[in-house]
């Protein structure tokens, strides 16, 4: 297999701290200046640099300590940039969901002056404020689009400081391992978040076992992921059947449940502190398939608007918990 060609990002001479395991396809000065021409604007010098340079990629850490950030806090609005968006150059050359596009090719109502230059992998992005030879970058929340731009905070003072505030890989690889000790212990022995506690007592006469089949299913999504996150993968699917199920159960067993639910019955299973039991992300596109997933294989029974498992689903569930829980 190949390796990976690893490029630390280089701009005006200074090298960052931000790696790259991909880079978009060459652009030219023509292409560049093309794009200027179509923004109005033109692109401050280090950015203009980084086009020519890389054009884009994406960054092995992403992770920035943001300049509105207190010193010893973690940039937390967005977490990291998951993408820097490439400038296309030919025919299909860069996804739809990868390119570099002038404001009014975007469905946001941006000032013209805002460009999107890189992602963070949940809907929101970081955008450059043109029109000044070093302009500020932002982040923009997609749920806070209609607020004024001055109430997006800034997290760098220009393109090449936010490359000089991303997180260095050694820096970042030694907090993710202190981090991933303390999530499995809160795993492992945490308290859980109270709404979910309450679920617990509701079932603890018919199934005693229930707090520890939780754990023990959390504990094999975090060991397989290293996070404990709900995505799309067959562990995640049977944590999402036992989440179903445990609100089902704790509340009424022959009730149906409303779709619109959903993002309720992940939020129980929220952590509420750093150190007690909970999920720390979960993809809402994923939860969305499985409910459509298990409405066709009928362990749901219902229709789009609200639906039960069967008895016959719960059955199995709960033999595949048990079975899970054996191993442990």
């Amino acid at each position: 297999m190949k390796r990976q060609k690893l490029e630390q990002v280089k701009i005006g001479g200074r090298k960052t701290p931000a790696i790259l395991r991909s880079r978009g396809p060459k652009v030219s000065e023509a292409r560049v200046a093309r794009f200027e021409s179509q923004l109005g604007y033109t692109l401050p010098p280090d950015y203009r640099e980084f086009l020519l340079k890389y054009n884009g990629g994406d960054p092995v850490v992403g992770e920035i300590k943001g300049r509105d950030d207190g010193p010893d806090v973690p940039y937390q609005h967005g977490d990291s940039i998951s993408k820097f968006l490439r400038l296309s150059c030919g025919d299909k050359d860069v996804s739809p969901y990868e390119q570099l596009k002038v404001p009014i090719e975007i469905p946001w109502s941006l000032p013209k002056n805002l460009l999107p230059i890189a992602d963070d992998g949940g809907g929101n992005c970081f955008v450059l404020e043109l029109g000044q030879k070093r302009g500020c970058v932002r982040f923009l929340d997609h749920e806070s689009l209609g607020e004024d731009i001055t109430r997006h905070r800034v997290v760098a003072d220009g393109f090449l400081d936010l490359l000089l505030r991303m997180i260095p890989v050694k820096e970042h690889e030694t907090k993710e391992r202190a981090r991933s000790q303390r999530e499995r212990r809160a795993l492992e022995r945490g308290d859980f978040p109270p709404v979910l506690a309450v679920q617990h007592q509701a079932v603890a006469n018919r199934h005693p076992q229930i707090r520890e089949w939780c754990r023990t299913v959390c504990l094999k999504l975090f060991d397989q992921k290293g996070y404990f996150a709900v995505h799309d993968d067959e562990t995640s699917r049977l944590l999402l059947d036992l989440m179903f199920w445990l609100n089902q159960n704790a509340r009424d067993r022959d009730a149906a449940t409303k779709h619109s639910e959903l993002a309720t019955i992940m939020q129980v299973w929220w952590s509420t502190s750093d150190d007690g039991f909970g999920l720390s992300g979960y993809a809402p596109g994923f939860v969305e398939d499985w409910w459509k997933d298990r409405l066709a294989s009928g362990a749901l029974e219902g229709n789009d608007a609200a639906a039960r498992f069967t008895i016959e689903a719960s059955e199995e569930l709960l033999r595949k918990v048990k079975r899970l829980h054996g191993r442990e």
